[in-house]
C-alpha cells in the first residue's frame, strides 16, 4: 500500500498485477471523505483569513 503526500490518499500499489480484489470502502469512499474534510479545512482557513484582513482593515481606517 501507499499513499499520497499530502491527503494521505490510499494507492493502489502496481494495479497490472494486483490480484487482490478491488477494495471500494479504501480506495474510493475512505479516499473521497478525506478529499471532502480537506476541502472544508481550507474553505474554514479561508474564512478565517477573509475575518482576519476585514478586521486589520477596519483598525487601519481608524488611525
Amino acid at each position: 500500500m501507499s499513499q499520497t503526500n499530502n491527503l494521505k490518499l490510499f494507492k493502489n500499489e502496481n494495479v497490472t498485477a494486483n490480484t487482490n480484489p478491488f477494495d471500494i470502502e479504501k480506495s474510493l469512499n475512505e479516499n473521497w471523505d478525506k478529499i471532502d474534510e480537506a476541502v472544508e479545512n481550507n474553505k474554514q482557513n479561508i474564512e478565517q483569513i477573509g475575518k482576519i484582513s476585514n478586521l486589520e482593515i477596519e483598525e487601519i481606517l481608524k488611525l
